[in-house]
């Protein structure tokens, strides 16, 4: 049986310009990846069956300021229904959620503290992260997850 030998044949300098775009595009992929970078986005059960999910950033997505961008959604944990005007609570610094739930917060850049966030909303039990530490962060998204109270506001003896 006779074997056929193909011999490739490109235009003179074809294959110095798709080494050099497979280099380009591999570098494109390295940057972007450096860009959205993530430590870790978990769901975290807490003791009164709420919890927050965390997303956070770090090196040169935004631009230099001297905070740290806070954001996320408060929601019904067995509805995902937004919740509006939760507060959510870093030491005295507060947010109130709007209608679809979302809150931003601001703080200090270059705190290297151990603590922790808190969300509460009428009706709904209180959610607080793990001590969690800002230090080197551009952002933190914390979306909170809070289930309903169902213990009665006032207890009436009739």
């Amino acid at each position: 049986m006779e074997q056929l030998n193909h011999k490739k044949v490109t235009e003179p300098g074809v294959d110095k310009l798709i080494v050099f775009f497979k280099a380009a595009c591999l570098l494109l992929a390295m940057s972007l990846n450096s860009c959205f970078s993530t430590v870790k986005q978990d769901f975290y059960l807490t003791n009164n069956n709420g919890g927050y999910t965390l997303k956070s950033t770090f090196g040169s997505t935004y631009p230099e300021t001297d905070s740290i961008l806070v954001f996320g959604y408060t929601r019904d944990v067995e509805t995902n229904a937004p919740l509006m005007s939760s507060t959510v609570q870093f030491y005295c610094d507060t947010s109130l959620s709007e209608e679809k739930g979302y809150y931003e917060l601001r703080i200090k850049k270059g705190l290297d503290v151990d603590s922790y966030f808190t969300a509460v909303s009428l009706g709904y039990k209180r959610v607080e992260t793990t001590i969690l530490n800002t230090a080197g962060l551009d952002s933190l998204r914390i979306d909170f997850f809070l289930e309903k109270d169902t213990t009665p506001i006032f207890h009436c003896n009739q």
